[in-house]
């Protein structure tokens, strides 16, 4: 299968698909349609446009409702099934999940038990070497099994885990490459550009904000990362102010002084005055604090 790609704008797309962004043809389903089978997302007519996306929502509800047994109940709950969704006027029946579900878990091995429970599709009993495991332990182990737990950054006190096979990170990292670089960017996107990324290296942390640009290293020549250390759960949590133990006021002291702003603002000036002396081009990208600190 190959991707129709004209002109420089469109070499985004190239790039993921030898990447491997993109599932075999055959494979595809309404959701992959709407989403690898569209030349530009943004000039569809708007006809087209609906139907693609009622295909999608359509099989999206009609997984769900078959391979989840806590969705297939809960839909019940409204006396909803797939069956019942014929038109576009019908979406809006789809029962609809609060994001606050996904801070309903439990810690220690009641987390692995909770996570295993709202996956969708088959998932192999988690070896856990530890009587009482710790977020991170768990997200390893699903990490072995090609299981994405993505989480929130938890600013709100609790994080949000919402648990990804391989298929659904992909389409995710696809969609972002193609609307937010091959069609936003457009002409202005260049290959052989120099990226610096304000924010965690994604493959350094399981953290959604980092993780969400995965596609970053296979779009531009270079990436670099504002914070290149790993990142878990618990780094998270005590970077919020949530302590436990003398241990983790250790820790709270060193994050601080390997977070702060005053040592990463330098260091990312000398990239862009080395970048400028060779005359590259550059993109900057992500948390805008810290851009605007380095303007």
């Amino acid at each position: 299968m190959s991707v129709e790609v004209m002109g420089r704008e469109n070499k985004a797309v190239q790039m993921l698909e030898a990447a491997g962004y993109i599932p075999p043809r055959e494979s595809w389903t309404p959701v992959d349609e709407a989403i690898y089978g569209v030349k530009e997302l943004f000039k569809l007519p708007q006809d087209k446009a609906e139907k693609l996306r009622f295909n999608a929502l359509k099989y999206s509800f009609s997984h769900w409702y078959s391979n989840s047994e806590w969705y297939h109940r809960y839909c019940n709950e409204f006396d909803v099934n797939p069956g019942e969704i014929k038109t576009s006027s019908d979406i809006p029946k789809i029962p609809l999940i609060s994001h606050r579900f996904f801070k309903t878990y439990l810690e220690g091995a009641d987390f692995a038990k909770w996570i295993a429970q709202i996956y969708i599709g088959e998932l192999k009993q988690l070896t856990l070497t530890k009587s009482n495991p710790t977020f991170d332990d768990v997200i390893d182990v699903l990490g072995d099994m090609d299981v994405l737990a993505a989480y929130s950054s938890g600013t709100c006190g609790m994080f949000s885990f919402i648990p990804k096979d391989h298929l659904t990170f992909i389409r995710s990292q696809y969609i972002l490459g193609k609307e937010g670089i091959s069609e936003i960017l457009g002409h202005w996107y260049e290959p052989e550009a120099y990226a610096y990324l304000m924010g965690p290296n994604p493959s350094k942390t399981n953290m959604w904000v980092g993780k969400v640009v995965t596609l970053m290293d296979h779009v531009y020549k270079d990436t670099q990362y504002a914070f290149d250390k790993k990142i878990t759960t618990q780094i998270v949590r005590i970077s919020l102010g949530d302590i436990r133990g003398l241990t983790e006021k250790v820790m709270a002291t060193i994050i601080q002084l390997m977070n702060s702003t005053s040592n990463m603002i330098p260091k990312i000036i000398n990239w862009l005055e080395k970048r400028e002396h060779s005359g590259d081009k550059v993109f900057l990208a992500e948390a805008p604090f810290i851009l605007q600190s380095v303007i």
